[in-house]
This record gives structure tokens, sequence and C-alpha cells, in this order.
């Protein structure tokens, strides 16, 4: 077996620690990210505790996409609806994605449509946009396809291409838009059910 220079085995040698030395660092870094990490969710967690409705955002938000806590669609709902409940509208918003697609609470349209109804009356991009899929399928509320343009042509009007695509659709088969009989109302009222 031949013999390797000694000098070559040192080298070897160093070059081992070098990449030891690296990997330790990379995994006490790893772990001093994952403390601030957890610190980070804690304080989230006691803001969103005292009703700062930016946070039971946040909070919602990394629950329902497993970012920093398990993911966990119950928790995320229970946030969501806290800053929904003070009028916040992105959460309005994803209130109904999770009613919607059954996501920690059972699939209910009509509670979706509601909360996109909430969202979108604050001018809610997606609230607009998933109100009008609402209308236009006859999901939790009735069907109506000039709700649905009014709706989709609201989203369309803030850049949003789906809802722009759902407007040029629904003009080309001649459908025109009306405004909600209740425009004026209070987003409150919960939709009918068909």
């Amino acid at each position: 077996m031949p013999q390797v220079p000694l000098r070559r085995c040192a080298i070897i040698n160093i070059r081992l620690r070098l990449v030891t030395w690296v990997l330790v660092a990379l995994l006490v870094s790893f772990a001093l990210s994952a403390s601030a990490a957890a610190q980070d969710i804690n304080e989230l967690k006691t803001r969103a505790q005292q009703g700062d409705v930016n946070a039971q955002f946040d909070l919602g938000l990394k629950y329902q996409l497993g970012v920093g806590v398990k993911q966990d669609s119950v928790e995320a709902v229970r946030w969501y609806r806290k800053a929904a409940e003070q009028g916040d509208a992105h959460a309005q918003s994803n209130l109904g994605v999770m009613y919607r697609n059954g996501y920690g609470v059972p699939k209910d349209y009509a509670e979706a449509a509601r909360w996109y109804r909430k969202a979108a009356d604050q001018g809610d991009i997606g609230g607009q946009t998933e109100l009008g899929a609402m209308y236009l399928n006859g999901k939790g509320v009735p069907k109506n396809r000039s709700l649905a343009l009014y709706w989709y042509n609201k989203a369309a009007k803030q850049g949003d291409k789906d809802a722009h695509e759902a407007t040029q659709r629904l003009k080309a088969a001649g459908v025109v838009s009306h405004a909600p009989a209740d425009a004026t109302s209070s987003p409150s009222a919960k939709p009918k059910q068909p």
C-alpha cells in the first residue's frame, strides 16, 4: 500500500478541520436562528393576545402555512377570525378561503361568501375576485352572473388579471353588471343560501 506523504496528510487534516468548523458554525447559526424565530413567535403571540390586529393576521398566516410553527388550520382560523372581527380585510378574505376549502372548519360556502363580502366591501382584491366566483358558480350565494361581473370588475380595476379575464368572458357573453341591491348596507348581512 503506497504511503501518502506527511505533508499531504497534514493538508487533508487541515481541510477536514476547516469543514468541521464551518459545519459547527452553520449549526450554531441555525440554532441561534431557530431560537430567535421562537422568540419572534412568542412576541407575536403576545401582541396577538393583546388584540394587535396585524399580529393576529400574521399569526393566522404562520399557522396556515406552517412558518415558524407547526401547521395548524384550526389555529389559523382562530387568529384570522380575531383579526377579521376587528375589520381586517385580508383576514376576512383568508377566513373566506378557510371556509370555502374546509381548512380548520367545516366547508361552508355561505360563510365563505359572507367573509369574502366583508373583505370585498373594503376593497380587498382577493375578496372581490372570490366573491365574483361565488356568484358565478352559485356557491354560498344565488347564482348571479351580473353580480359576478360587478365584483370581478371591481377587482379587475385594481389590477387582478384573473378578474380581468373573467370580466372579459362575461362581457363577451352579453352579461351586464349590476351593483348589489345592498351595496350601501352593512357587509355583516349573511348571504342567502341557494
